[in-house]
C-alpha cells in the first residue's frame, strides 16, 4: 500500500482543486441549475414589479416563479406529495394519529418585489385543485389594516368530479406584507367556516397570483346573472347546494333561479358578496339593495343580510305577483355591516326562512345591485330596516 506524507496530501488536494476550478469556468461546464441563467448584474434581485402574475407549480420539487411555499403547521415531513392524472401536487395531511405531522395549510409567500404597493391593486389568487371528496377550500390572507394578517376570503366549496379544476379568489384589500405566519396567504382545510376534522384532504397543483390596477371608484356595485355572470363589484353563488343552481335566458335577460327540487341541501338562496373595496364593515352609510326579478308565480322572497346586530338579519318579506314581467325591488338598509359574515358573503336572497311559506315557488333573478349613501334619519328609523323605497 502506498503511503502519503502530510505535504503530499496537501499537494494532491491543491492540484485537484485547481482542476475543478478550471472546469467550472470552462464553456459548457456550468452546473445544470446555472446554465442559461444571466449574471446577478444583469437581473436586479427580486425585481418582479413589472410582472402581470407570479406562480408556483407544486410537487416533489416545486417550480417557483415569484411564489415560494411551505407546508404548515406540523412537521414538513407530514406533507403528502405525488402525481395524479399527469399533474404533480401537494396534499394536506389530517394525520389523526400523529398531531406533529398534521399539515392543514400551504403557506404562500409572494416575492416582495411583486407585492410592493399592493394596496393600489386588485388581486386574484387562482388555485388548481383536485375536485374530489366534496370539500371546502380556505384562503386566509394578509389584508390591509391592523390585525388583518389572517383575513378569511369567502369559503369555496368544491364537488366530486374526480378531475383537476381551478377556482379564483378575488381580493380587493390585499396587503401581502408577510403577516400570515411569515407569508402572504395560506390555503387549507381549517378555518373560515371549515373544520379539518370533517373536511376532505386537499390536493393543489398550481397557484397563480395576478394583480390589476384598481379602477376609479364606482357609483354602485352590481352583478348581471346568467350562464356566465358579469361581476362588477359583486360576486354571486347559489346556496346552499351550488350544483343545483338553474341558469338561463328569458326575454333577452340572463338569470339565476333557485331550485327547490335539487337533491340534498336544495338551492334555496342566491348569495351575494360585495367587493370589500366598495363597502366593508360599514357603520355610517345607508345601503340600497336592488333585485331585478321575474314577477311570476305569486311567490315571495326574503333578503337576509350581514347587519350590525346579526349576520343573518331578515329584511321585511317581499311578496310579488304573476304578471310575467321583469320588475325590480329595492331594500333600504340602515344597519348594513357587510363584513362577509353571511356564510362568507354580505347578504342572500332566498325563498326559505324569514316568513316564506313552505310551498313557495322558485325565484328567478336577473340582476342585483348595491348602492351606498349618506345615512338619513326619518320616522321609521326604529324599524332597523327601511324598505320598499322603490318597486318597479
Amino acid at each position: 500500500m502506498r503511503s502519503y506524507t502530510k505535504n503530499a496530501w496537501r499537494s494532491w488536494i491543491s492540484g485537484w482543486v485547481a482542476v475543478l476550478l478550471l472546469l467550472g469556468s470552462w464553456p459548457g461546464h456550468a452546473p445544470a441549475q446555472l446554465q442559461g441563467r444571466a449574471s446577478a448584474a444583469e437581473i436586479p434581485a427580486g425585481d418582479l414589479s413589472g410582472n402581470e402574475s407570479v406562480s408556483i407549480l407544486l410537487g416533489d420539487v416545486p417550480d417557483e416563479n415569484g411564489i415560494s411555499a411551505r407546508p404548515g403547521d406540523g412537521d414538513p415531513a407530514g406533507l403528502v406529495a405525488g402525481e395524479l392524472d399527469g399533474r404533480a401536487y401537494w396534499q394536506t395531511n389530517r394525520s389523526a394519529d400523529d398531531e406533529s405531522k398534521r399539515i392543514l395549510y400551504f403557506y404562500m409567500n409572494v416575492d416582495d418585489g411583486y407585492s410592493v404597493n399592493m394596496a393600489a391593486y386588485d388581486v386574484e389568487v387562482t388555485v388548481d385543485y383536485y375536485d374530489a371528496g366534496g370539500g371546502k377550500l380556505v384562503l386566509q390572507y394578509d389584508a390591509q389594516g391592523e390585525g388583518n394578517g389572517f383575513k378569511d376570503a369567502p369559503l369555496f366549496s368544491y364537488g366530486d368530479a374526480g378531475a383537476w379544476k381551478s377556482h379564483t379568489f378575488k381580493l380587493s384589500d390585499a396587503n401581502f406584507a408577510n403577516r400570515t405566519g411569515g407569508s402572504d396567504f395560506r390555503l387549507g382545510i381549517e378555518g373560515g367556516g371549515a373544520s379539518w376534522q370533517t373536511n376532505a384532504e386537499l390536493k393543489l397543483a398550481k397557484v397563480v397570483v395576478t394583480k390589476t390596477l384598481k379602477a376609479a371608484a364606482a357609483d354602485e356595485a352590481s352583478i348581471a346573472l346568467g350562464e356566465t355572470a358579469i361581476e362588477d363589484g359583486i360576486a354571486g353563488r347559489g346556496g346552499d347546494n351550488e350544483s343545483g343552481l338553474v341558469k338561463g335566458t328569458l326575454d333577452g335577460k340572463g338569470y339565476w333561479k333557485t331550485n327547490r327540487g335539487a337533491p340534498g341541501d336544495r338551492t334555496l338562496y342566491l348569495y351575494m358578496n360585495v367587493d370589500d373595496a366598495y363597502l366593508y364593515d360599514n357603520a355610517d352609510k345607508d345601503v340600497y339593495v336592488t333585485v331585478e326579478y321575474l314577477d311570476q308565480g305569486g311567490g315571495s322572497f326574503v333578503l337576509q343580510y350581514d347587519a350590525l346586530s346579526a349576520a343573518f338579519k331578515d329584511a321585511p318579506l317581499f311578496t310579488y305577483g304573476n304578471s310575467g314581467q321583469w320588475k325590480t325591488k329595492t331594500f333600504k338598509l340602515i344597519d348594513a355591516k357587510f363584513a362577509n359574515r353571511t356564510n362568507g358573503s354580505d347578504f342572500r336572497i332566498g325563498i326559505s326562512g324569514g316568513g316564506n311559506p313552505e310551498n313557495n315557488p322558485d325565484l328567478t333573478v336577473a340582476r342585483v345591485s348595491v348602492k351606498k349613501g349618506r345615512a338619513v334619519v326619518d320616522g321609521d328609523a326604529d324599524e332597523g330596516v327601511r324598505y320598499a323605497v322603490r318597486d318597479g
